[in-house]
């Protein structure tokens, strides 16, 4: 008997209908091996995310913060993954080390790159990306602000909003030939929240910021466009919110006063935090990563299904083009948890992922997913203690790199643009096997304070997979 005569005899009516629609050679696409060990013969999709136009996969390359050369291998397991995409967050401060219009330099130290070879780095990043045919976001703020900076108050001193300017101008100007996406800011409530001083100004010159340089963007590409390969596509500007912290000053501050400045709203998502700062207390039943951040795909659902209904359905705050809304398309920028055990992380990845197929079946525009981070990495609010990497690194031993496991389901998702039953079902029984047991743990007993080396915290018993709230029978 044939695959398509087996299938159909096994089949649930779901599968049965797609197959009628589809064919057998979709059927035998939707039933190629996972990554499960002993897989079913017959493998049903949970999550479809369509083709790589639709919908495209990325990933976070590692930090020029902490990297001092230009890595290739770290390129090439880029590549590896499968992801169309790799992230790149600058830093500020390595290429514009001193403040602007100080003698720091030779001469007077210039408002834009004062460092060439930091910028090298970067184009060379950018080069052997695009060779090994991928393509390229750009952040050009992240928790970076440059020690000069947080002297003079950070976003909250009204001269920094010029110094950005520049700074940018410089970056797009060397970069824009080969980047497909610009982010002006991300994170910019929480890393606001982070100082003492005048919020509301604070906000006032991101917001500023944001917009001058969304505007030297588009300027700079018009020239630039023609020279993108393979296609001339013109660049998308947005900016990245973390939708997970909250508090009432800055729930949609930001978003409101660009929405009709952006080509994109990014969407950063760490878990439910506490509105005091960027860490959340722990709770004896609920699970978290490393960083006491708590893992609810639900709680992602709802936080962006509340996003696009307030700007892509009510149109909130919005300006109509020849009487019309377009879509704003929804990127998830940055999701990831810290897991060195490598045993919660598959589950996370693949419930989030079925979360945010549920909002495209709703309607939401969502465009990409950006997992943060490739490597194990140090981290802003938590230095080398949490491992985020789809790849770990031994700093012990000469900092070798090993694939995980959750590296390997990530790359056949991606590969395949589909979850597969028996891939949730693997994740969630690797889970569930290891309930009771330690793991490492990167927050002291006060679920507040951050630490160096990690103390160690049991995984709980709490069940946070994904249910569609549309499907649930009231």
């Amino acid at each position: 008997m044939n695959v398509c005569k087996t299938f159909l005899l096994k089949a649930s009516i779901v599968s049965f209908v797609i197959t009628m629609l589809f064919g057998c050679d979709f059927l035998r696409f939707i039933t190629a091996p996972s990554i499960s060990d002993v897989p079913p013969p017959y493998s049903r999709p949970v999550a479809v995310f369509g083709s790589k136009s639709d919908f495209f996969f990325g990933v976070t390359a590692p930090s020029f913060r902490y990297e001092t050369k230009f890595d290739e291998d770290a390129l090439d397991l880029a590549a590896k993954s499968g992801a169309q995409f790799v992230s790149i967050l600058l830093e500020w401060e390595k290429l514009t080390p001193h403040l602007p219009g100080s003698s720091a330099c030779h001469g007077v130290c210039t408002m834009g790159v004062q460092n060439p070879d930091s910028l090298q780095y970067y184009k060379n990043f950018v080069a052997k990306a695009r060779s090994r045919g991928m393509q390229i976001v750009v952040t050009l703020f992240h928790d970076s602000m440059p020690k000069w900076g947080n002297d003079i108050g950070g976003w909250t001193n009204p001269v920094i909003v010029p110094m950005f300017e520049a700074f940018s101008a410089d970056v797009i100007r060397a970069l824009a030939a080969d980047i497909d996406y610009w982010i002006t800011v991300s994170n910019p409530q929480e890393f606001l929240l982070s100082f003492k001083g005048d919020h509301v100004r604070g906000l006032e010159n991101i917001v500023n910021a944001h917009k001058k340089v969304y505007a030297l963007a588009h300027k700079i590409d018009t020239v630039s466009t023609a020279l993108r390969a393979p296609n001339p596509v013109p660049v998308l500007v947005g900016m990245a919110y973390d939708i997970s912290a909250n508090p009432t000053f800055v729930k949609f501050s930001f978003v409101d006063a660009t929405i009709n400045h952006i080509d994109f709203l990014g969407v950063n998502y760490h878990g439910p935090e506490s509105a005091t700062g960027s860490i959340v207390g722990v709770q004896a039943d609920r699970e978290y990563g490393e960083t006491a951040r708590a893992v609810d795909p639900a709680d992602m659902h709802q936080l962006i299904k509340e996003i696009n209904s307030r700007y892509n359905v009510r149109h909130e705050k919005r300006v109509a083009k020849d009487d019309k809304f377009a879509p704003i398309p929804i990127i998830i920028t940055e999701i990831g948890v810290a897991d060195a055990t490598d045993i919660l992380r598959p589950a996370y990845i693949v419930e989030h992922l079925l979360a945010i197929a549920a909002l495209r079946r709703e309607g939401a525009p969502i465009r990409g997913f950006i997992y943060r981070d490739l490597f194990d990495s140090a981290d802003s609010f938590h230095s080398s203690c949490p491992k985020f990497g789809l790849i770990s690194v031994d700093k012990q031993n000469n900092f070798a790199r090993r694939e995980r496991d959750s590296f390997r389901l990530f790359h056949n998702v991606v590969t395949s643009g589909v979850v597969f039953a028996d891939q949730r079902e693997a994740a969630w029984n690797l889970l569930q096997n290891n309930i009771g047991k330690p793991r490492p743990f990167c927050v002291a007993a006060d679920g507040k304070t951050p630490l160096d080396e990690p103390t160690t915290r049991n995984f709980v018993k709490a069940d946070w997979r994904f249910i569609n709230p549309a499907h649930v029978v009231k």
